[in-house]
């Protein structure tokens, strides 16, 4: 209720008059409202809302299998083709590696709430400890110094879209596989026993 729906007009492109009678070329941003006597805000605007990369911290060196996740949020019916989360290293050494490997999205639409979350895999399961999740992906966020980078890509052409770090992660730090910033402002301080 009282969530306008838009029109992306890059999904429509020039002399695409009838372009808007196709539900993928509007989305409706739920957390940002309309834009009356202005334009229409793309419908692949993306950002990480929230990560859980350290979920047994308070207790000691526990077990975070299938316990991560990390949500992104944006428009819902945005769309989600050629999108990644990746894990960056923040530490000195290996400094802006990939940790892992990037894990696609699998959506092609984000849902209706306008967020999505990618769950990890418990290992030799398909399933995963984060209940609702949009998708069970086998990946393992190191606790920090690190960074989670959100991009778009078409395997040639890398778009960052958003990122996020945590601990003595170095700001302006830049990943060296696709030259992505891996952090945005300051990063947050890395957990501890008494910081949850």
């Amino acid at each position: 209720p009282e969530v306008p729906l838009s029109l992306d007009p890059p999904l429509v492109g020039p002399g695409g008059e009838l372009g808007n009678d196709n539900g993928s070329t509007w989305c409706a941003h739920v957390f940002r409202g309309g834009s009356p006597g202005a334009a229409n805000r793309a419908c692949n605007e993306l950002v990480l809302s929230e990560v859980l990369y350290d979920f047994d911290q308070p207790v000691g060196a526990g077990n975070d299998d299938g316990q991560e996740f990390i949500e992104i949020a944006g428009p819902a019916g945005g769309s989600l083709t050629n999108v990644y989360v990746a894990g960056i290293e923040g530490s000195p050494t290996g400094q802006g590696t990939l940790n892992g490997s990037a894990v696609a999205i699998t959506g092609t639409r984000m849902p209706l709430d306008g967020l999505y979350v990618v769950a990890d895999q418990l290992t030799g399961m398909t399933t995963s400890l984060v209940p609702n999740a949009d998708q069970v992906s086998n990946f393992d966020l190191e606790n920090g110094p690190d960074a989670v980078q959100l991009y778009r890509s078409n395997g040639t052409t890398h778009v960052g879209l958003d990122a996020f770090a945590y601990g003595a992660v170095p700001t302006g730090l830049v990943d060296t596989v696709r030259g992505l910033p891996a952090i945005e402002g300051m990063p947050v301080p890395d957990l501890g026993p008494t910081i949850y």
